[in-house]
């Protein structure tokens, strides 16, 4: 299923995993939709690489964010604890009243709030928090940049 990045102007806007979410945001003539691979919709999502757009040109320039290695254990589970709080609040206030009825919303809450805080020691060189928890058995894979109602 194709994937996209939108652009408003030349800047990062929101993420679409489909032509639906795509077509609902495309409200602007200054709004950009640009097919992308999954391994750069991923990467760009979980905040591992940079997007930024030429209207002109139709071209997407990317930049890997580099994330140093966290070895400490006490720093490595208290940012994994921030993101998971940060996650959850992005997420029931994106759905506002509609967390009750969007059953992907819901399994996401759920999966976040089920998370481990305490099962990570250190994170390697590169590898986001947010790459942590995505790669989680059983994550539900929503971005927030993805939601629209």
């Amino acid at each position: 299923m194709a994937k996209y990045i939108l652009f408003r102007d030349t800047r990062f806007y929101r993420l679409a995993p489909n032509e639906t979410a795509r077509d609902h945001w495309m409200t602007s003539p200054t709004t950009y939709a640009e097919e992308v691979s999954d391994d750069n919709y991923h990467k760009v999502a979980r905040y591992l690489r940079y997007v930024t757009y030429n209207p002109d040109t139709r071209e997407i320039s990317y930049e890997d964010k580099v994330v140093p290695a966290e070895p400490d254990p006490v720093v490595a589970k208290d940012l994994l604890s921030s993101r998971i709080d940060e996650l959850l609040f992005s997420f029931r206030d994106k759905a506002q009243e509609h967390i009750n009825t969007d059953p992907k919303v819901q399994g996401m809450i759920t999966f976040l709030e089920g998370i481990d805080r305490d099962g990570v020691e250190s994170f390697p060189e590169n590898f986001s928090v947010d790459d942590y928890i995505y790669n989680l058995p059983g994550c539900p894979e929503m971005y927030v940049e993805e939601m629209y109602y």
